[in-house]
C-alpha cells in the first residue's frame, strides 16, 4: 500500500468539517438544527441573538462564516441549514 494510501485511511476524524467550527458555532448550528426540527422554518437572527444574548451583528457575523464554511443556504437571510449537522 502506497504511503498516500495509508495516510488517508489513517486520518483522524477530526477532519470532518464539523470540527472546524468554534463552540459558538457549532451551538447556533445546534439551535438552527433544532429550530428546523421543531418548526420546519428557517430560523430567524433575532430568534438565536435572543437564544444566546448576543447583540444581532453578532449574529449576522457568525451566520455569515457558517455560510462561508457552507453551512447555511444563503446569507443575509433566515437561517437555514444547507446539510444535515447531526
Amino acid at each position: 500500500m502506497s504511503d498516500a494510501v495509508t495516510r488517508a485511511s489513517a486520518r483522524p476524524e477530526d477532519d470532518s468539517p464539523v470540527h472546524h467550527l468554534t463552540t459558538r458555532q457549532r451551538r447556533i448550528l445546534e439551535a438552527i438544527d433544532d429550530y428546523q426540527r421543531v418548526t420546519g422554518e428557517a430560523c430567524s437572527a433575532s430568534y438565536l441573538g435572543r437564544r444566546f444574548s448576543l447583540h444581532p451583528s453578532t449574529i449576522q457575523e457568525h451566520l455569515e462564516v457558517l455560510y462561508r464554511k457552507g453551512w447555511l443556504r444563503a446569507p443575509n437571510a433566515p437561517a437555514w441549514l444547507k446539510r444535515s449537522f447531526r
